[in-house]
């Protein structure tokens, strides 16, 4: 053994000293042949290969700079090249393979473009969960790099930040990159399959009875009218928000009271039975504007695309109602206080609610128990689902309304007779709405202020006034 060959320890390695000006040292570890360290002048320390290949030529790969490259991760990088060397097989071609190969993010922006913006109406999530979860940790790395251990990691870092749900996306999604890119040809491996996914919670929420009442008011004190009654359609159809939002003129037949969705999420078209308190929206809204939309706005789409805004003045509005009914219940608070309260819960719901939670931490009551902010819009088709299983309506009818599809019922679903379906949901519909007024089943009063539209609704004649 040499001075120039020993074997290599980070102790030894750091005690080298750089090597004279414009030279530079050379050393050789003694435990695998062909490891090599290289010091300048200027004391910059790095791993490489150095062997003898068949024509009898010396080939050089650099493995990369110490510390930043441990002792033992150059061993290992060592004995790959070595081996492929043995081999026959040119490092240095496949490290240029290796250079010219795609990264997650080349493929990922592939996928996004060629597939996912094309096919999936969750585009938009496909990008955000790139972004923000897969784009810093896996978008620079080489397809060829990316391990089952990674994408593991990565699962286990986000459901650590408290999103089990997330973390279930964001595995998903990098398995559908994947695949995606193994049919083209672009990569030979997925490392996102059979990674074990969280148990998720079905969400179970959707409007109570005791909350309807106050629901439906602070829909009816909603300003953008266009916002409210979409809401009352999504409450009183079970469709899907997407659907709603851009239902057509042209999708209707108020004839027959059906509403004809010609795609859904489930790839299929579906006729949806339009009860009373349904058709009652769509004349307020035929009335509204000569949109080609029923819910139309000056979106780049032209019809409601985000109610972010105008939901959430809704539940605050709802939240807020239901704070004052307890207190009036409670004779915490009187019925002109009240009165004032709810107007100004009109005009601005934000203020309104600044002075109601300002009572109610004098009076001691806990806002948070009457707050409906945790509802979602897609909550409102469960609502549907539920108040009909409440009247005791069949879950074969339930499936049918809400175009749930499954292999045991597929087949019952396909020449089901929409009227008892139509009865259901009118059942459903009238029960809410019932709610808001000490008024017989079958009244609708929700257009009585501001909407010239049927007051008395029921099964066989319609009254107008």
């Amino acid at each position: 053994m040499t001075a120039n060959e020993f074997r290599f320890t980070k102790k030894l390695i750091d005690a080298l000293q750089p090597a004279p000006l414009g030279k530079r040292n050379e050393y050789r570890d003694s435990e695998i042949k062909g490891l090599c360290l290289r010091v300048t002048d200027k004391g910059a320390i790095s791993f490489s290969v150095h062997r003898r290949v068949k024509n009898g030529r010396v080939q050089r790969i650099t493995i990369g700079k110490y510390p930043a490259i441990s002792i033992e991760q150059a061993r290992k990088k060592a004995l790959q090249h070595v081996s492929m060397l043995a081999t026959g097989v040119s490092v240095a071609d496949n490290l240029k393979r290796k250079r010219s190969e795609m990264t997650f993010g080349d493929l990922f922006n592939l996928y996004y473009s060629l597939h996912s913006t094309q096919n999936k109406r969750s585009y938009k999530d496909d990008k955000r969960h790139y972004e923000m979860y897969l784009k810093n940790s896996l978008g620079c790395r080489k397809l060829s790099e990316i391990e089952r251990v990674d994408i593991g990691d990565l699962h286990a870092h986000i459901t650590k930040l408290g999103s089990k749900t997330a973390a279930n996306r964001v595995v998903s999604l990098a398995s559908s990159v994947f695949n995606w890119g193994i049919n083209r040809g672009n990569c030979t491996f997925n490392p996102a399959s059979r990674i074990k996914k969280n148990k998720e919670r079905s969400r179970d929420r959707y409007i109570l009875r005791e909350e309807m009442p106050f629901f439906l008011q602070a829909v009816k004190m909603e300003e953008n009218k266009v916002i409210a009654d979409f809401v009352l359609m999504a409450l009183f159809t079970g469709a899907r928000r997407h659907n709603v939002m851009s239902m057509r003129w042209t999708d209707l037949d108020f004839d027959q009271q059906i509403w004809r969705i010609k795609l859904t999420k489930n790839g299929t078209p579906q006729q949806v039975a339009l009860s009373a308190e349904a058709m009652a929206v769509l004349e307020h809204r035929e009335r509204d504007g000569f949109s080609d939309y029923v819910f139309p706005s000056g979106s780049k789409a032209g019809h409601l695309v985000e109610p972010k805004k105008g939901w959430e003045r809704i539940l605050k509005r709802a939240s807020c109602l239901r704070v004052l009914d307890h207190l009036k219940t409670r004779r915490l608070l009187d019925e002109r206080a009240a009165k004032n309260l709810e107007s100004k819960l009109a005009i601005d719901p934000h203020d309104a609610f600044v002075q109601i939670a300002a009572i109610c931490v004098e009076m001691r009551v806990d806002v948070e128990l009457f707050s409906m902010a945790n509802l979602w819009i897609h909550d409102l088709r469960r609502t549907l689902g539920s108040w009909q299983a409440t009247n005791g309506v069949s879950l074969a009818i339930i499936g049918k309304s809400l175009n749930h599809r499954s292999e045991a019922t597929t087949k019952i679903y396909a020449h089901f007779d929409l009227e008892p379906v139509r009865k259901a949901v009118s059942e459903a519909t009238r029960h809410m709405v019932a709610l808001i007024a000490p008024t017989p089943i079958g009244t609708n009063q929700m257009y009585q202020e501001g909407y010239k539209v049927p007051v008395h609704i029921n099964n066989t004649r319609t009254v107008h006034y």
